[in-house]
Order: C-alpha cells, then structure tokens, then sequence
C-alpha cells in the first residue's frame, strides 16, 4: 500500500514539473518575441502624442 501512494506522489511531481517547465517557455516565448512588438507599438503611441502636443498654440489657448 505505501508503495501505491509513493508512486501517485511521484506521478503527482513529475506532471507539476513538466507544467512549470511549459509556464516557463510560454513566459519566455512572450518576453522574447511579443515584448519587443509591445515596446514599439507604446513608442509610437508616445511619439504620436508628442507631435500632437507639439502642434497646440499655448500662446493662443492663455489669450482667450
């Protein structure tokens, strides 16, 4: 009997192990190949946003 649940523990293990390593990949794969496309796409939403600020006339929006 005590053998039987040796086993299911080790069983148990070896599916928690595996499962970590394929979280492990997944959160890689996302900091490797999708991280970079994030981090251009808010760049070019901030420079969007600079040009357009830059474009407002201060000077006439305080005179009215």
């Amino acid at each position: 009997m005590l053998k039987r649940a040796d086993k299911k523990a080790q069983s148990t293990l070896e599916y928690i192990i595996v499962l970590t390593a394929i979280i492990g990949l997944i959160i890689y794969a996302a900091v490797t190949w999708i991280g970079p496309a994030v981090s251009n796409s808010l760049n070019d939403t901030n420079n969007a946003i600079r040009t357009a600020a830059d474009k407002i006339n201060f000077s006439k929006i305080a005179a009215e």
